[in-house]
């Protein structure tokens, strides 16, 4: 009888249905904090409090974003770079990093839009040194971004993020013919960063980070903050080694 009531209120009162869906909607847009989600959710405040912003801030100040030194990576020491799934712009998932790898592919990774000069610093010199030596066909560059917030995770704030960081990679690509050659494939991480930044070191979230993975997806040198002058030698002699063996060593 009740629900007979509801039903026929609803059409006799539409504005109040519509009122009623997008209450049912919203609750479930917010189901990710519901009780299942307890436990999970105490443990990440529990990493959070232990490691805070005021953490990474004082580590920014003290290190400049040098949470690691450049160094290169043997093979045969080298971890792999974790399987992840990621979004595109267009909102498609695929698996990272693609099971088809060139040679070298250099990965710019970032939490925050604060981390983009960095980014930049890293990105651009490897356009353009591909670029002037005709082999940017044998070398893959990409800037994924990790969303640790659970909330922009969600439709719609995700589709937000996607759609602006496709106009701001197209409008990188027409900057010049270096970066219309090598694109950077811009894709986001929505998921649990956690294992991530266990497997591959990227600790602190306001820098950036540049990992250089070989054919078989090993991590074969890796930097983090703003490109200095010998770091970026470093960078391209290691990408360059890895092309003319094919990433294969």
């Amino acid at each position: 009888m009740l629900s007979t009531l509801g039903l026929i209120s609803g059409l006799l009162h539409p504005k109040r249905c519509c009122w009623q869906l997008s209450q049912s909607r919203g609750v479930k847009l917010f189901e990710i904090f519901s009780r299942e989600k307890t436990a999970e959710r105490k443990q990440r405040l529990k990493e959070d409090i232990d490691k805070g912003y005021f953490d990474d801030f004082g580590q920014m100040k003290t290190t400049h974003g040098k949470i690691f030194p450049a160094q290169g990576m043997d093979a045969s020491k080298a971890p792999l770079f974790p399987k992840i799934t990621v979004h595109a712009p267009d909102g498609s998932e695929s698996q990272f990093p693609p099971e088809e790898r060139a040679e070298a592919s250099l990965i710019c990774l970032a939490f925050r839009s604060g981390a983009e000069d960095s980014l930049t610093s890293w990105r651009r010199p490897f356009q353009q040194h591909f670029h002037s030596s005709g082999k940017h066909a044998h070398v893959a560059l990409y800037e994924l971004a990790l969303i640790d917030s659970q909330v922009m995770s969600i439709w719609p704030f995700r589709q937000l993020i996607l759609s602006g960081g496709g106009r701001q990679q197209q409008a990188a690509a027409a900057a010049g013919s270096a970066a219309a050659e090598l694109p950077a494939t811009a894709l986001w991480y929505f998921h649990d960063v956690r294992p991530i930044i266990r497997a591959i070191g990227c600790t602190n979230k306001l820098t950036g980070y540049a990992y250089l993975v070989d054919k078989r997806g090993r991590i074969r040198w890796r930097a983090s903050g703003q490109a200095q002058p010998d770091e970026l030698h470093s960078l391209l002699q290691t990408s360059d080694d890895l092309v003319s063996s094919q990433g294969l060593d």
